[in-house]
């Protein structure tokens, strides 16, 4: 893993970016302190799942489309998913 500072990372956007999509994962640092992680995404990626404060909730990424609120848990999660991919997704290229 390689670590550049937020200076670097204005320089060279372009190159980082490359870096990131050859599959590097790059953690960004300001003045010594790590701030940030930058990891590549599986090109069948499809939704990033995130935590609110203890809750979890999704967020598709090809149609922009919120699939659960905070306070729904994982099992309502992952059945909003598998709803939402049968229903929207229907045919799509993974």
């Amino acid at each position: 893993m390689t670590t550049i500072g937020i200076r670097e990372l204005r320089q060279d956007m372009a190159g980082v970016i490359a870096r990131v999509t050859n599959g590097e994962t790059i953690t960004l640092t300001d003045y010594r302190h790590t701030v940030a992680r930058i990891i590549p995404v599986a090109r069948n990626d499809r939704y990033s799942i995130d935590d609110f404060g203890g809750s979890i909730g999704a967020y598709c990424i090809p149609c922009g489309m919120v699939l659960a609120t905070p306070s729904n848990g994982l099992s309502d999660l992952l059945a909003t998913i598998g709803t939402h991919d049968a229903t929207t997704h229907q045919g799509d290229d993974q």
